[in-house]
């Protein structure tokens, strides 16, 4: 996307139109499993499952909602 110096693009990919964007929840999640890793108490030990379940939950929520 920096190379095409655009925010949003349409790249041909086979039969299919696909529109890459930054999602507001990715990087919520990223900064939340690099917040857990740096000052967790259990070894940079991160919770995949309940990380998963907050992801897709707010997903669901966006989605429903918005």
């Amino acid at each position: 996307m920096k190379e095409m110096n655009t925010e949003i693009a349409c790249i041909h990919l086979g039969n299919v139109h696909m529109v890459p964007k930054r999602v507001e929840e990715v990087d919520n999640l990223m900064h939340y499993i690099l917040s857990q890793w740096e000052n967790g108490d259990d070894d940079g030990l991160v919770d995949l499952r309940l990380v998963a379940q907050h992801y897709c939950r707010n997903m669901t929520r966006k989605l429903i909602f918005n």
